[in-house]
């Protein structure tokens, strides 16, 4: 979860010299802006394909949340121009998949790999 520091207090307590007491507060920092969609125009469906998080890298980690009717090929089509990039897909989000390559759900979010050139 990506969070703001919304405030930070400190105080010394009389007597308590050697302690430090301290408030924090925090607030849920929400990325603002257009949505990016794809939309694949045989099907007639959108979905979003967001950035999320930056790592340690500074490298930007792409997502796509699953929608009713995809499946691993359209999806590795739609985002990567090639139907076969589905088994790097799949690799790349085995945890959350399974083991059952061909059983994804809607409301899943998938980690597009690096790398990839997404339509939107």
């Amino acid at each position: 979860m990506l969070v703001a520091i919304e405030d930070f207090s400190y105080e010394h307590r009389a007597g308590e010299e050697q302690d430090i007491y301290y408030t924090l507060s925090l607030t849920e920092y929400r990325p603002y802006g257009a949505e990016i969609m794809s939309i694949d125009v045989e099907t007639n469906t959108a979905a979003p394909v967001t950035e999320t998080r930056v790592d340690n890298s500074g490298a930007v980690e792409q997502t796509y949340t699953v929608v009713s009717g995809d499946n691993l090929g359209a999806i590795a089509r739609r985002l990567s121009g090639s139907w076969d990039n589905w088994r790097e897909l799949y690799e790349a989000n085995k945890a959350v998949i399974g083991d059952n390559y061909s059983l994804i759900y809607p409301g899943q979010i998938l980690v597009i790999p690096q790398g990839w050139v997404t339509a939107t």
